[in-house]
C-alpha cells in the first residue's frame, strides 16, 4: 500500500517544523537599536537656534557611541560605532585626532577640526577632517559635516537635506 500526501499539507508541515525548529529570534538590544531623531531631545531643540563655536569645544572631547542614523533608508539597528574625539597638545594647527572603533576594534584615526562658518548672521558649524577614508582603511569617513552637540547627544549631518546620511551619538 502507498501513501501520497496532498502538496498543499506538505508546505504547511514544513512550514510548522521550520518554525519549531528555528533558534529564539532575538530581540533587538538597546546597544544596537536605531533610535529615532525624537528620542534625542537636547539636540532637537538645537534646530531652532544656532550653536557656538565654543560650546561645540566645551562638549566634544570624550568617548561617543552611535546610536541613531537619519538616512533614506531606515534601518532597525545601528552598527556598533564608537568615536574618541581627543584633545592632543603638540597636534597640528588646528587639527584633533579622533579614534574610530567598529565592534569595539580600533580601526583608524582621523585629524579634524572644528569651523565656524557665519552665513546671513547664522552661525554654522562643521566638522572638517582631511580624508574620506579613515586612516587609509575603505571605511568612509563620516566625521565631516553640521555638527550640533549638547553635553550627552551629538549629531554629525553629512547632508541630510540632500539625501546624505546623519549621525547620532550619546556620550558614553
Amino acid at each position: 500500500m502507498s501513501c501520497s500526501v496532498n502538496p498543499k499539507y506538505s508546505i504547511v508541515l514544513g512550514l510548522v517544523l521550520s518554525f519549531l525548529s528555528c533558534n529564539k529570534v532575538e530581540k533587538l538590544s538597546k546597544d544596537n537599536r536605531n533610535l529615532a531623531f525624537s528620542e534625542f531631545k537636547c539636540i532637537s531643540k538645537l534646530t531652532e537656534k544656532s550653536q557656538q563655536k565654543d560650546e561645540v569645544l566645551k562638549y566634544i572631547y570624550g568617548n561617543w557611541q552611535l546610536r541613531g542614523m537619519i538616512t533614506m533608508v531606515p534601518s532597525d539597528t545601528v552598527s556598533n560605532i564608537k568615536v574618541t574625539f581627543k584633545d592632543i597638545i603638540g597636534a597640528p594647527i588646528n587639527k584633533q585626532i579622533a579614534d574610530i572603533f567598529i565592534n569595539d576594534k580600533p580601526v583608524g584615526s582621523v585629524l579634524y577640526s572644528i569651523n565656524e562658518y557665519i552665513v546671513d548672521n547664522i552661525n554654522f558649524i562643521q566638522i572638517e577632517s582631511d580624508s574620506f577614508f579613515i586612516d587609509n582603511t575603505k571605511e568612509y569617513n563620516f566625521i565631516r559635516g553640521g555638527i550640533r552637540i549638547c553635553e550627552e547627544e551629538l549629531m554629525i549631518d553629512n547632508g541630510i537635506a540632500s539625501d546624505g546620511p546623519g549621525y547620532l551619538f550619546r556620550k558614553i
